[in-house]
C-alpha cells in the first residue's frame, strides 16, 4: 500500500496557507494596514477588545461626525474575525449600530483596535495534540437595553 502526501496551498485575499499542516492563520498585514488607515498603530495596546459588561446603547450620545468611516472601519473588522474569533462579539456589537452611530460606539471601535495593535501576531493554528474546546452560550433577553431581544453571549 502507498501512502499520499498532500500538499495544502491556499490563498484567499492575503491569508496565505501553505503547508501540510496548518501551524497558524493570521492577517498580520491586513491589521497593519487597517491600524495605519485609522492612524491607531503608535497608540498603547489594550487587553481586552471591550470592556467587560459593558452595553452599547443605540441613542446614548451625540451622532459620530464621519459615519463612512466608522461604517468602512467596522466592515473591515468584520472581514477579519474569520481568523480572529477572539473580536467576534466585539465587532458584531459595534456592527450592530452601523447605520446609527455616535461617539460611544466609535470609541468601542476604537477600542478593538487597540487590542489588534497590541495582538497583531494572533491567528487561527493547528497544533498537534489534545483538542479541548471549551463553550459557553448564554441567551439573555433582559439585558439588552436596545430591543429587549435574545443576545447570545
Amino acid at each position: 500500500m502507498r501512502l499520499m502526501h498532500f500538499m495544502l496551498k491556499l490563498y484567499v485575499d492575503d491569508i496565505i496557507i501553505n503547508g501540510s499542516a496548518l501551524d497558524v492563520i493570521q492577517q498580520t498585514k491586513y491589521i497593519q494596514d487597517l491600524l495605519t488607515k485609522t492612524k491607531m498603530l503608535k497608540f498603547e495596546a489594550y487587553d481586552t477588545p471591550c470592556f467587560p459588561y459593558n452595553m452599547l446603547l443605540k441613542d446614548d450620545g451625540q451622532p459620530y461626525g464621519n459615519p463612512a468611516l466608522h461604517r468602512s472601519i467596522v466592515e473591515e473588522l468584520q472581514y477579519l474575525i474569520f481568523t480572529r474569533p477572539d473580536i467576534a462579539f466585539s465587532v458584531h456589537q459595534v456592527y450592530q449600530f452601523v447605520q446609527n452611530q455616535i461617539i460611544s460606539h466609535f470609541t468601542a471601535v476604537k477600542r478593538i483596535l487597540r487590542y489588534l495593535n497590541g495582538t497583531i501576531y494572533f491567528g487561527i493554528s493547528d497544533t498537534i495534540g489534545n483538542l479541548l474546546l471549551k463553550a459557553l452560550s448564554d441567551a439573555n433577553c433582559v439585558e439588552d437595553l436596545n430591543d429587549r431581544r435574545s443576545l447570545l453571549v
